[in-house]
């Protein structure tokens, strides 16, 4: 049938106020360049999806990725947008998925969620200064 896509919605919700947030959203946008893939800032989500397991919460402390009904967060996130990719990002995908890697990236993304101001001021501390 003519113009019936079976495209799934996607969506990136991340904390637009977090500049290591930011900058790995731009980056994955770039990679990715999938025009079915909306990029929200938390603070600009509304839930239109009708999807009762997403709350504001999720937000706080981790990127959220929704494909179709499926809603994903924190690794799992990274991991869902990582094997997305082509090349080498979807191999790094597949290994962070195994179990005992699995758990260690997860464990890694909370201290990270958790710091992630502190890391953004210490990247944007150390970013070379242009004069005007």
């Amino acid at each position: 049938m003519a113009g019936n896509s079976k495209t799934r919605t996607k969506e990136i919700i991340y904390d637009g106020d977090c500049l290591v947030c930011r900058t790995a959203v731009d980056k994955t946008r770039n990679r990715l360049n999938d025009s079915n893939i909306v990029y929200k800032q938390s603070k600009d989500y509304r839930n239109n999806t009708g999807q009762s397991n997403i709350n504001r919460e999720s937000f706080k402390k981790s990127i959220v990725y929704i494909e179709g009904n499926n809603v994903y967060t924190g690794a799992n996130a990274i991991i869902m947008i990582l094997k997305s990719m082509n090349g080498a990002h979807k191999i790094l995908g597949y290994i962070i998925s195994i179990p005992m890697i699995k758990q260690s990236v997860g464990l890694a993304y909370k201290i990270f969620g958790h710091h992630r101001y502190k890391f953004s001021r210490l990247l944007s501390d150390n970013r070379p200064r242009r004069d005007p």
